[in-house]
């Protein structure tokens, strides 16, 4: 089953996997159109019991998620509208997380490319999921690393 009827997301589904394609060139900015249509996909999907995974993805290679657009102060009925659905003292962002968050199914997110500002999946949902987060190097272990290298350049030259 493939869905067409959105404008920055790709829908499919088949043996029991979703894959949501998120396609909002040029760089895949999270607008308050995209967030209303990912609200819709994952309100219809957590009620269909046929899914047991939902897989995201990029259709842009180069960028993930690049980040919240910026014009999205423009679209203030959109936003209103995506607020009312949100729960209490939550906002529109938050409430997007909170709702993959407790998807019943698996969520999966084939991450490539630039990925800035994107919501976080590292908190346990009801199938007991929990994604792995990415450690990133402190400042520290990084002035570490290059003097271990000036080190050992320092070495290789003294042997030559």
């Amino acid at each position: 089953m493939t869905n067409d009827a959105h404008s920055t997301l790709r829908v499919s589904s088949e043996h029991g996997v979703a894959r949501i394609v998120l396609d909002n060139p040029p760089v895949n900015v999270l607008g308050a159109t995209m967030m209303g249509e990912l609200r819709t996909v994952l309100t219809t999907l957590a009620d269909d019991s046929s899914v047991r995974v939902i897989v995201f993805s990029s259709a842009d290679p180069e960028f993930f998620l690049a980040h919240v657009d910026m014009r999205i102060g423009e679209k203030m009925d959109a936003l209103e509208e995506l607020a009312a659905s949100a729960p209490a003292d939550v906002n529109v962002f938050q409430s997007l997380g909170e709702l993959i968050r407790h998807q019943p199914q698996v969520t999966i997110v084939k991450l490539a490319g630039k990925a800035r500002g994107v919501l976080r999946l590292d908190q346990p949902g009801p199938a007991s999921r929990r994604a792995r987060r990415v450690r990133r190097p402190c400042r520290s272990q990084y002035r570490r690393a290059a003097r271990r290298r000036h080190r050992s350049s320092q070495a290789l030259a003294a042997r030559r």
